[in-house]
């Protein structure tokens, strides 16, 4: 077994020549005589592998999906190491230079000049399968991971287009065959606390068999890795026995809990459905499936990923940029951004496959009179399938869930910190109340249930 001092001069020497990101200063235009590597936004680069960063993927993901392409001319030299000994974590970190790159800034910007969110989850997982790559290596055949899911995305504060953005991640946890990796945004305005967090779960794959594989152990050294290492594998554990537990189950069947709870919805949306003119809460209910937006597209080969696989971070900006459609037309003004919830990557979309996204407002929950608070927010869910029209099939992909907060009563003065979020604040109708969400479905009750629980564990 390989030492841990041996291990920490291989991983330094590996580093240097694969050049993959530990610290990078992004620029466009810049360049740096630092120990950093310089990344340019624009022009041409004769490097091997351009000709597969040819779509629309933001800067920063180009230049990691390049380095993490170079780093694979190294799987020969790596042929014979076959090193699978624990090893420490280390961080790596991407810095949006904002306030010098005018271009970087713009390809950013949203509309209303503030930070398009979309493209930062492409960012996130893209430097996310760098991390886990890079903890792969050096390994006897070059890794390859998928991700499996997103457990929550978390903004804890606004981010400024205004001020740079200090992208980090690191694994905490690793399993038989699975990499946790918690990801960062810093913002020098908040004194080191982060912006926004991040946990990305991918699993380790055999090259050949395409089945799960063994992956090299993590070593937490400090205190606050060791406590984050042992929350993540109480949390792997407990999901291994809900899966146990569920074993031959039908997993579109509610639990009979989860039955005693959506029993008396489905009994509303009846009545409603039946006596409109009558019954309770007619006028302020509104139909699940009356709130449904929905897309389809083919998708392209400049979508693709390094394996050719669709980029799960374009999925997500995709689903995301759906997600905001929809609270945007439910609540009648534009929503901000406050959370993922969850993503699940149930099976790999192609290049050429047939794509449909459909969302839903699932859940809304009132602003709390007794704290003051003046947002309401809204809970959607988006669903991406792959659709096969030859064969009349359809199965679903992807699944995400975002949380939304609009302003439910007149607008009052903000802060000019909380103007950098996706949306300005003040924008709402004055007064508007958020109607409720009624099921009509038991698919339609199950969203709604787990959206529920969500919002009281938030």
């Amino acid at each position: 077994m390989i030492s841990l001092i041996a291990w920490s001069t291989l991983h330094r020497a590996c580093k240097r020549s694969q050049r993959l990101v530990t610290s990078t200063n992004f620029s466009s235009s810049s360049s740096s005589s630092s120990s950093s590597s310089s990344i340019k936004a624009s022009g041409s680069d004769e490097r091997s592998g351009d000709d597969l960063l040819v779509g629309s993927y933001t800067p920063i993901t180009k230049q990691l999906w390049r380095e993490r392409l170079n780093s694979t001319k190294l799987g020969p030299a790596f042929a014979t190491l076959g090193i699978t000994a624990a090893r420490p974590p280390f961080k790596t970190s991407v810095v949006y230079k904002f306030d010098t790159d005018r271009e970087l800034k713009m390809q950013y910007r949203n509309p209303w000049g503030l930070i398009r969110v979309g493209r930062l989850l492409e960012d996130l997982d893209s430097l996310a399968g760098n991390i886990a790559f890079e903890h792969c290596l050096p390994a006897a055949q070059l890794p390859l991971l998928v991700t499996a899911s997103v457990d929550e995305i978390e903004l804890l504060h606004p981010i400024s287009i205004e001020r740079n953005i200090t992208m980090s991640g690191q694994v905490v946890y690793t399993g038989s065959s699975s990499l946790d990796i918690q990801m960062q945004l810093v913002q020098e305005q908040y004194e080191g606390v982060p912006s926004l967090t991040a946990i990305f779960s991918f699993v380790h794959l055999d090259p050949v068999t395409k089945r799960p594989a063994p992956v090299a152990q993590l070593l937490p050294r400090t205190a606050a890795e060791q406590a984050l290492f042992a929350t993540r594998q109480a949390l792997s554990e407990r999901r291994r026995l809900a899966r146990k537990a569920g074993a031959g189950l039908d997993a579109c069947q509610p639990s009979q809990e989860a039955w005693a709870w959506m029993a008396p919805l489905l009994a509303q949306a009846r009545r409603i459905h039946e006596l409109p003119a009558v019954a309770e809460n007619a006028d302020s209910g509104i139909a699940m499936h009356l709130t449904s937006l929905q897309n389809a597209f083919v998708c392209q080969p400049q979508q693709q990923n390094t394996r050719g696989r669709i980029f799960g971070g374009y999925l997500m900006r995709r689903a995301y940029e759906l997600g905001f459609a929809t609270a945007y037309c439910f609540a009648g003004s534009r929503p901000i951004f406050v959370r993922v919830e969850q993503v699940t990557f149930t099976k790999p979309v192609s290049v050429g496959d047939l794509l449909r996204l459909r969302s839903w407002v699932v859940h809304t929950v009132q602003p709390d009179v007794s704290t003051g608070a003046a947002r309401a927010q809204l809970f959607v869910d988006v669903t991406a399938s792959v659709t096969q029209p030859e064969l009349g099939d359809s199965s679903v992909s992807n699944t995400f869930s975002f949380v939304f907060e609009v302003q439910a009563k007149p607008a009052e003065a903000e802060t000019p910190a909380v103007a950098s979020t996706d949306s300005p604040p003040g924008t709402a109708r004055p007064g508007r109340v958020l109607r409720q969400v009624i099921p009509t479905t038991v698919e339609d009750a199950m969203r709604k249930h787990r959206a529920v629980l969500a919002a009281e564990q938030a």
